[in-house]
């Protein structure tokens, strides 16, 4: 197949194809942030199933548990890159103590807050909520604190970002379909047409409002837990908990800890998942002006959904997000009712042509393994520049 008939995101895994061969020691080392981080947790499982080894040192790190390998500060092993990412309790002493500044720094700024919009803005805002700690705080398996170290001479050669602003140097990482949202999947009928998921941001409480106190001309809301379909079509906004579960691998402290080191967001909900499998879209509408990039959407699309979003304020271009998207109907600003009364309208058959279609996409390329080497590639080739 011709380039020009190929997608921009089979262009790209094209020419990833096999780019972890390039990389002599097959390895990272790892210094991370104490708060879970998705877009670090895709591209570091992405890389283990490449064959890398995740090198942490002297503990484990909570985005890399169940696949890290801790290593003494006396025997580290050779290594490709170093990998970091913002947030709070990153080891940023660890670059002068074992001189790791010549060594490629890879930075992944996975943070979804709304301040600031380049890493170091965020770096800076973290700088004045928290202070230094203790040596035997930082040490802990589980930290009691948040706690941030000075940046010192840190600078890194590529830049990766969840919520990727135009105009600024850095590459759009996506959260990306972890293992476990496809695990979750129920296999059940999809009775709902629309969902849209409670949840933080003025974003999500604008578009409760507009659900649920719109006239509907071709379907009709009533609030949950009830639902009325007119034409077999039905809407629900409401928030989903129930039937927490948790993966086999995190320990009996994650599970009970509510804040600090963040392990809690790693549970699943069984009853949010069974709501996903069983409605055909679910809206995103982001959760603010600066904040598009979440794990509803990525959940949503494991679990066999389209996604009605709001059109992402990022730079989604190295990897774009367009073929998750086909056409202009899923993607709107400020006429979400507009796009749920056309969405409301088309026929079955073209809701179910359409998702089959954005499963084979997410699947293909959204997924850690091609994350990982689209990721791979940027680095390869910021190392040949």
């Amino acid at each position: 197949m011709e380039d020009e008939e190929m997608g921009a995101l089979a262009q790209i895994s094209e020419a990833a194809r096999g780019i972890e061969d390039e990389y002599e020691h097959k390895a990272i080392l790892y210094i991370g942030s104490e708060s879970y981080d998705a877009p670090t947790i895709t591209l570091l499982r992405g890389l283990h199933s490449l064959g890398f080894t995740i090198c942490t040192i002297e503990k484990p790190n909570i985005n890399s548990w169940n696949i890290g390998t801790v290593v003494p500060c006396t025997s580290i092993p050779q290594f490709d890159f170093v990998l970091s990412n913002l947030h709070w309790g990153t080891r940023w002493s660890h670059y002068d103590r074992f001189g790791l500044h010549g060594a490629p720094n890879v930075l992944v700024d996975g943070d979804d807050n709304h301040w600031g919009i380049t890493w170091r803005e965020k770096y800076q805002k973290y700088q004045q909520r928290y202070a230094g700690a203790t040596q035997e705080q930082k040490d802990r398996h589980f930290a009691t604190r948040r706690w941030i170290e000075p940046l010192g001479s840190y600078e890194p050669d590529i830049v990766f970002a969840g919520q990727n602003q135009p105009g600024h140097p850095t590459h759009y990482l996506p959260f990306g379909i972890m293992p476990e949202y496809t695990e979750m999947t129920a296999r059940c009928e999809r009775t709902l047409y629309f969902l849209h998921v409670m949840g933080a941001g003025p974003y999500r409480q604008d578009a409760h409002k507009m659900l649920t106190g719109h006239e509907w001309k071709s379907l009709e809301f009533i609030g949950a837990p009830a639902r009325h379909s007119v034409r077999g079509v039905s809407v629900e906004s409401r928030v989903i908990r129930g039937g927490q579960t948790w993966p086999e691998w995190v320990p009996q402290q994650g599970r009970t800890e509510k804040n600090i080191h963040s392990w809690h967001r790693w549970s699943v909900d069984t009853a949010y998942y069974r709501a996903l499998a069983g409605a055909s879209v679910l809206i995103h509408p982001g959760i603010s002006r600066h904040q598009w990039e979440s794990k509803r959407q990525w959940e949503a699309w494991a679990c066999g959904c389209v996604v009605l979003m709001r059109k992402p304020p990022l730079d989604t271009s190295d990897y774009p997000l367009d073929e998750l998207v086909p056409g202009p109907l899923l993607t709107f600003t400020n006429d979400l009712l507009w796009h749920c009364e056309m969405l409301a309208s088309i026929s079955s058959k073209r809701m179910e042509d359409m998702r089959q279609h954005i499963m084979n996409v997410a699947c293909t390329y959204f997924t850690p393994v091609p994350i990982a080497r689209y990721a791979l590639h940027k680095i390869i080739r910021m190392k040949g520049a």
